[in-house]
Order: C-alpha cells, then structure tokens, then sequence
C-alpha cells in the first residue's frame, strides 16, 4: 500500500530527527547505508539563506532569471531543473544495492562515496503572507526507454477515499522514500523491471557556516543577514578580551562593593556608565532589600532602615 497522510507527517520528522526508519527484518531501509545525524556542522549552517527568503520567485521563469548569471540568486541557488528551457534531470541511486525503497540524490549517480546532492529548497521554507512558494516543488521522473515521465504523488495510491501519497522526498537530505505500491506501480510501467528515477529541482549552494574569507555574518534583530562584518562595536557594560587566534570573550562587566562599617546610607561609584540591577547581602551573607536612587549613570545610593555592612552587586 501506499503512505496515508499520517505516515508521511511520521516519516518526513523520521528522517530529519533521527538516523534511522523503522523497517521489518527482511526489508532494510537506508539506516546502516547512510549518516543522518541532525548534529550541526558548518556546512549545514546555510548562512546566506535570508538572501533566498528575501527573494522569492514569482514563476519558473522568475526563478531561471534569479539563479543565472547577474541574478539575485546566483551563486546562492543551483538551477537543478532546467538548462536554456531544457529539462535538467539528475538520476537517483539506490541507497543499498538492491533495495528500492530508498533513493539518494548523489554527484555522481555511479558512485556512493561522492558527495551528497542535499539543502534542495524546500517551498515551504519561503512563504509569501504564509503561502509555500510552489516555484520550488521538486518534481520525480521515471524514464522508460528514452521516454521520462512525471511521477505524481498520488500515483501509487491503491486505496481510494484514505488519501495515500506512494513516495515522501526530504528536501534537507535529497531522500526519496518509496512504499511498496510505488514500488510495484512503476515496475509496471517497465514491464516487470524497475526504471530509471530522477529529481528535478533548486538547491542551496552558497556560503555555509559563519561566511568566507575569515569574516562574520550577523543577524539584525533576527530579521536579516548582515554580511561579511569586519568589526563588533559593543555598547558600554561589556567587555571583550581577544587572543593571538581571534578568538574574542565577551563579558558583561559588573561591579562589586564592600561596605565593611555598618552604615544606614551606602553611596556607590561604580563608573559603569548605567543604571545597573542591585543585589545586596549582609555581612552574614543573607539577602537584605533597601531603597535604590540612582544619582546618576555612575553612582547609587542605598538607604537601609537601620545600618548595615556586608557587599553590593551591581550588573
């Protein structure tokens, strides 16, 4: 049967979360072929990635302009779908020799130790008012004789009326899953002998981690990328230490006073150039409250009931 609606929600968060799907014992899926760890390493930081939500594409056509040569996308998007209006497609390989329930989108369809053809954009990762970019649908081809043809979602779908897809593609790990009715669905299209599959689509190729050239990218508010940043000015109250190696220690910086004669009044100059929190305890170190005035950006004043030593904790 094919994947009801359920199972492809279950499979989809399977592949992404964890290194393996649950299989029978005679029929393995792709767990001891493939690595699928959601560990993060720099080149799964796709650090240009604002520059593709910023821009999505309003047609195929769009999209082809975005990613050549002088477009937005360019450099930052693969075109894995057509060449100068002539269909690119791209032969998947089986992830285990024999086994057709798992298909992997590689360099080099003969060869499983090249790279992974992965980061395919997925259209729900750039919406407009909340709406997938469709544009970016990657679409599956089986090729009979010379012949290709567009495998539909639906085609393996044995049961009518339970809404079941026969195949679930992984954008993030260039992974098509395949159950047993699109299985036999498509060797059936090939009297009796599995055919050729094929992706076609766009991929992320740009910059992955934290930029080039030894530069960072910092993120404004959380909204957009600010690209190749030389130099962090941090506002007063932190203070950033450096090494040989450009590593940098950012700390806020605080300040400690100690009233060692019992006092009703504690005046503080703390030069932090802010109205900073307080905390004050005792000499016995217990929690003691007293009302704060700020006299200025560098001083405070603490007024107890009666007097008091102990210490102040600015920050």
């Amino acid at each position: 049967m094919g994947f009801l609606q359920d199972a492809v929600s279950k499979l989809t968060f399977k592949v992404q979360a964890a290194n393996v799907i649950d299989a029978n014992t005679t029929f393995q899926w792709y767990e001891s072929r493939l690595e699928n760890s959601p560990k993060i390493t720099p080149d799964r930081i796709l650090s240009q990635y604002s520059t593709v939500t910023s821009n999505a594409p309003t047609s195929i056509a769009n999209l082809v302009t975005l990613t050549a040569s002088g477009g937005a996308l360019n450099g930052i998007v693969s075109n894995d779908y057509e060449n100068s209006g002539t269909p690119v497609y791209h032969r998947l390989t089986q992830a285990t020799n024999g086994n057709d329930t798992t298909y992997v989108a590689y360099t080099d369809p003969a060869d499983r130790d090249s790279d992974r053809k992965w980061n395919w954009i997925n259209p729900s990762s750039v919406p407009v008012n909340g709406v997938p970019v469709p544009y970016y649908t990657i679409e599956i081809y089986y090729k009979v004789g010379s012949t290709y043809t567009q495998l539909q979602a639906t085609d393996a779908a044995s049961i009518s009326g339970l809404k079941e897809v026969g195949w679930v593609w992984n954008y993030d790990q260039g992974l098509l899953l395949l159950s047993t009715d699109a299985i036999n669905f498509l060797k059936g299209k090939n009297s009796g002998s599995f055919p050729e599959l094929y992706v076609r689509g766009w991929r992320y190729i740009g910059t992955t981690g934290g930029g080039t050239s030894g530069s960072l990218i910092v993120q404004n508010e959380g909204k957009s990328d600010i690209p190749d940043v030389t130099k962090l000015k941090f506002n007063a109250g932190f203070n950033v230490s450096t090494s040989a190696t450009g590593e940098a220690d950012v700390s806020i910086i605080t300040y400690e006073h100690t009233q060692s004669s019992s006092a009703a009044t504690w005046t503080i100059t703390h030069n932090l150039d802010k109205y900073p929190s307080v905390e004050v305890f005792d000499d016995k170190d217990e929690r003691t409250f007293g009302d704060v005035v700020y006299s200025s950006s560098n001083q405070i004043q603490i007024t107890f009931s009666s007097a008091v030593a102990g210490y102040a904790y600015l920050n």
